[in-house]
């Protein structure tokens, strides 16, 4: 990964620094470094969250997400008495959508989906190229599991968490655009 990738993500989601596990903040910053180098957008920012869920780009949403798992995070451990494994579940927020840089590609005046895109899901796509990267069976498991259509429901409780602040915002976005929820779609 080249310095300035490293830069670029270090300055698109700040929160990659508060990471203390180092090998899980590496392979957030080689994984989005490789989809700098990869993908078909100059900007991470020009990315889209979704073709269909307009006006919200992947990179707010995906802070977003980070910030209202933190906060849900909190509250699980204050009110509950649980543990979070805040490293893996900062990482697994930060690489949830990764997928989505190889997923899309501008069309025209919109979007429209890669091979990649066509072929994969975006979550399965993460998880391979965080993989590639180094990431350890625990984070690759909650990338690949935080979207609802996966086969695969999240074993850990991080993913759990994740899965229903990415989902909140998702159909906060879609409610918004006045678009079916994603909630009210079978799972």
């Amino acid at each position: 990964m080249t310095t300035e990738n490293e830069a670029t993500v270090r300055r698109t989601f700040p929160g990659v620094d508060d990471i203390a596990d180092q090998n899980m903040r590496t392979v957030v910053l080689r994984a989005w470094g490789r989809a700098i180098s990869e993908c078909e957008f100059d900007r991470l920012e020009d990315i889209p969250f979704s073709v269909t869920a307009t006006g919200v780009s992947l990179v707010d949403h995906i802070l977003w997400v980070l910030e209202a798992s933190l906060n849900m995070a909190s509250l699980a451990e204050e009110r509950m008495g649980v543990k979070v494994n805040r490293d893996l579940l900062m990482a697994a927020v930060l690489l949830h959508d990764l997928g989505k840089a190889y997923e899309y590609r501008r069309a025209g005046e919109g979007y429209e989906k890669t091979e990649i895109g066509k072929g994969f899901m975006h979550g399965f796509w993460g998880a391979h190229v965080s993989i590639l990267e180094g990431a350890p069976l625990e984070l690759s498991h909650l990338i690949s599991t935080h979207c609802f259509v996966s086969p695969v429901q999240p074993q850990l409780l991080e993913g759990v968490i994740m899965h229903y602040a990415d989902l909140a915002h998702a159909d906060i976005i879609m409610f918004q655009n006045n678009q079916p929820l994603f909630l009210a779609q079978k799972h």
